[in-house]
């Protein structure tokens, strides 16, 4: 019977979508991958998945009118706001390939301000984004005399934009570009009929989480699967010995060195 001719039945709809999950499930269990949970789908949330450990997202609800948006959020960030909009910063989607490769730039010294990254990106990932010139990827810049301060990759899909990336000038950090980067970009989100403007998971980081809570957000569940394949464990097996027979060899080194006498 074709979809047109059906009946609809919500309950036999959202049962097969349950039964779809699970096999797409069983299906990733084999792979090595790593897969986050869709915050914004009820049936993820309520199969019951046996989720490699549980993460949060934060999101700002963009239903409410933009002035009561702006109401919620903390008066820091609203002053920050105001003083980076004074100043005349203004935010702009990037267009040529020059401008991306410029944001790469700032995001390659941002990383040298953080000891152990999170993540790590060549370039090559930036490039294919952009040359995908899709409507669902946008990065966008905060520029101020026609100088980049701070950009944000964001993609679009359905209802719900998503941070996935950004980074900015630490010498121009006075001027308060993130605050106002993001206020803008939830602003022409919601402008644009989006209902959800989603931060994106904080890898445990406070201060990240803490700046996202000042945005009025609400928390989200988006628990991961993580699976290694059997190529990946013994990779990663092979890198445990390697490491520990290290950690031996050091340790009987340091027990063979003599032992000076106190006050030599």
């Amino acid at each position: 019977m074709r979809l047109k001719e059906a009946k609809f039945n919500t309950q036999a709809f959202y049962f097969c979508c349950q039964c779809s999950v699970k096999l797409l499930w069983d299906y990733f269990q084999k792979r090595n991958i790593m897969i986050s949970q869709n915050p914004f789908d009820e049936t993820l949330d309520e199969a019951n998945l046996p989720w490699s450990y549980e993460d949060f997202t934060q999101a700002i609800d963009l239903s409410r009118d933009y002035d009561e948006l702006k109401r919620s959020w903390a008066r820091g960030h609203v002053s920050a706001i105001n003083k980076a909009s004074r100043a005349g910063l203004v935010l702009v989607e990037a267009t040529t390939e020059e401008e991306w490769k410029e944001y790469f730039e700032i995001y390659t010294q941002s990383l040298e301000r953080w000891e152990t990254p999170l993540s790590r990106y060549d370039y090559r990932l930036f490039e294919m984004l952009y040359e995908l010139h899709s409507t669902k990827i946008k990065l966008w810049l905060v520029k101020y005399n026609g100088q980049i301060l701070s950009g944000s990759i964001c993609f679009y899909q359905s209802q719900t934009v998503m941070y996935w990336h950004g980074a900015f000038r630490m010498e121009f950090q006075e001027f308060r570009a993130a605050p106002f980067m993001h206020a803008e970009i939830v602003r022409y989100s919601k402008n644009e009929g989006y209902r959800w403007y989603d931060f994106n998971p904080s890898g445990n980081l406070e201060g990240v989480i803490t700046f996202k809570e000042r945005f009025g957000t609400i928390k989200l569940r988006t628990n991961k699967l993580v699976n290694n394949g059997t190529f990946k464990k013994t990779l990663l097996s092979v890198k445990d010995t390697i490491t520990h027979l290290s950690s031996n060899k050091k340790k009987k080194v340091e027990e063979e060195l003599p032992v000076a006498p106190l006050g030599v």
